[in-house]
């Protein structure tokens, strides 16, 4: 996921910016869907539990949902090294966050 956002930092950056669509009605409008075909990601919406986050959800399994988030908070927690795998103490529909660029992370959330 480290190496799809690197390659696509820009594209990013347009999802979460002021000229997107992504954010301004129920559902997304015509740049914000170019951009998450180009992305190959499937849902774009504010993250609840952050303020001012937007959740970009980008892989769901059965188990899982990874995904990447864009927030100008320090507040995003908890923050764990490696997401290759459920963290250890992540209960379920709980995100697990690591820090890969400034104001980016990629999330995992245990689904049960």
């Amino acid at each position: 996921m480290i190496v799809h956002f690197e390659q696509n930092r820009n594209a990013f950056q347009e999802l979460v910016g002021p000229k997107s669509d992504c954010l301004t009605s129920n559902k997304p409008g015509p740049v914000c869907l170019k951009l998450m075909k180009q992305l190959s990601v499937f849902s774009v919406g504010n993250e609840p539990f952050i303020k001012g986050a937007v959740s970009i959800d980008f892989k769901s399994f059965e188990t899982e949902n990874k995904g990447y988030l864009y927030s100008k908070s320090e507040a995003v927690k908890p923050l764990y090294e490696n997401l290759d795998k459920m963290p250890s103490g992540l209960n379920p529909y709980q995100k697990g966050y690591k820090k890969i660029s400034k104001n980016w992370y990629i999330f995992y959330e245990y689904l049960n």
